[in-house]
């Protein structure tokens, strides 16, 4: 089931009383770092449901003659029951709240 318009994952999967979460990831790179946002680790942490990390990498991406884009191929590497480490964690956005000056 496709959750990702109101929930921190992707994908909700049950199979045989089992569920798992799913976050799905693309690039046009080697896929070595993702963007994941904070509501995304937090949820991978919690002790709700194991959640699995999809990586789509090398993906190509093409113009079409009528203005779209066309996403093609692509390799898929899984962390199954990603938990992200901190050591992994980077920092790369803050927000700064002028009210709080």
């Amino acid at each position: 089931m496709d959750t990702s318009s109101n929930s921190p994952y992707d994908l909700e999967c049950h199979k045989n009383n089992t569920f798992r979460r799913v976050e799905v990831k693309g690039t046009t790179t080697e896929g070595d770092a993702v963007y994941v946002t904070r509501n995304e680790v937090l949820s991978a942490h919690s002790a709700e449901c194991e959640t699995d990390l999809y990586i789509v990498n090398n993906i190509d991406i093409f113009l079409q003659k009528d203005g779209n884009y066309y996403a093609n191929g692509g390799l898929v590497n899984i962390i199954k029951n990603w938990k992200p480490e901190e050591k992994c964690l980077e920092a790369t956005v803050y927000r700064y709240h002028l009210s709080k000056r």
